[in-house]
């Protein structure tokens, strides 16, 4: 997001409060999701039993439903091989619809007389959702934590813009999404007992808190397993800022002087504008020009020369100048400067 000196108020007061209210209950909501979705305890090495039973802030290992799951699954095996029933009551395929072989066939009478047991699965969910929910939860809580930082930061140094709330309802959930792929591609196990939770929402939050770093990361991975070679022609590419000129060619000593970049997509990125090594934070920008003023402060006063130095985002310089400082007031701003 590029600085702005903008003198149109971009939030109004009911616009902070509301925005703080809703920062504050998306963050306890996610915080909500991870309590309430947290397992009591893993199942044991070599256990097949992953059931819970579903209970918001009381997800409780259910070794008994799966015992239970297993005995259903199995009974109507070992009630055919019931060798006390007679060889002739017996069909390689009795036919249950029709009243007469039930009346005759025991087996079938067994079968037709016992209660249907009720699924022992009902009202349980499975460690493999629970491990989801909590991925996907994780990722919304480390973004909330990123965009409240972002927006009381720039709110709080009114640099706000209108054209970012998108970008603040947008995120949390592109950053869930993209803990769920961080969690499929570095996480998921198929054993349960395999399962190192913390580390798996550690993850999940840090990818969320550093969606651009993560994302990087995925890119990696995908590059190394697939090695792509993007032929396509009239490919479309992100704009890179250029810088032309910087006026003035030198600083005066004394006195506000107007520092004037111009160049091309100079909004296309984050610039950082550094003079000895401090950085600007007030500044005018148009997608050819950025100006600000400057000041020298009284302990550099007595230095002959102030390198300015651009950066990218990446920290990469984008241009670099030595001013000479010389000893004359600074000239009256240029009109529209």
């Amino acid at each position: 997001m590029a600085d702005n000196n903008n003198e149109d108020i971009q939030i109004t007061k009911a616009g902070r409060i509301t925005a703080g209210i809703l920062l504050v209950a998306f963050t306890l909501f996610s915080i909500i999701i991870i309590m309430a979705f947290w397992p009591d305890k893993l199942p044991k090495a070599g256990s097949d039993c992953a059931l819970y039973k579903y209970d918001w802030f009381d997800m409780t290992l259910d070794t008994n439903a799966c015992k239970q799951t297993n005995m259903d699954s199995t009974w109507v095996k070992a009630t055919s091989r019931d060798t006390t029933l007679p060889a002739d009551t017996t069909t390689a395929t009795p036919d249950t619809n029709k009243p007469s072989q039930v009346k005759n066939n025991p087996l079938l009478q067994r079968i037709a007389n016992r209660p249907a047991p009720e699924d022992p699965t009902k009202g349980h969910i499975n460690l493999n959702i629970i491990l989801l929910m909590l991925v996907a939860a994780g990722g919304f809580l480390g973004n909330m934590i990123h965009i409240a930082t972002s927006f009381t930061t720039f709110v709080g140094a009114g640099k706000f813009q209108r054209s970012w709330v998108l970008w603040y309802w947008v995120r949390p959930f592109t950053a869930s999404a993209l803990a769920l792929a961080l969690y499929f591609a570095f996480g998921a196990t198929r054993d349960p007992a395999n399962v190192d939770l913390d580390r798996i929402l550690t993850l999940a939050i840090l990818s969320g808190l550093f969606t651009d770093i993560a994302t990087q990361k995925l890119k990696e991975v995908f590059d190394v397993l697939f090695s792509p070679k993007d032929s396509r022609p009239n490919k479309l590419t992100d704009p890179v800022a250029k810088i032309a000129t910087i006026t003035p060619e030198e600083l005066a000593k004394e006195g506000e002087n107007t520092i004037v970049l111009k160049g091309a997509n100079l909004k296309s990125q984050k610039l950082t504008i550094k003079i000895d090594g401090k950085a600007i934070t007030e500044t005018k920008i148009a997608d050819k020009e950025i100006s600000f003023k400057y000041t020298i402060p009284a302990e550099a006063k007595n230095k002959t020369e102030l390198a300015l130095e651009i950066t990218d985002p990446e920290g990469n310089t984008v241009s670099k100048k030595t001013l000479p400082v010389k000893d004359k007031p600074a000239p009256p701003p240029e009109e529209g400067t």
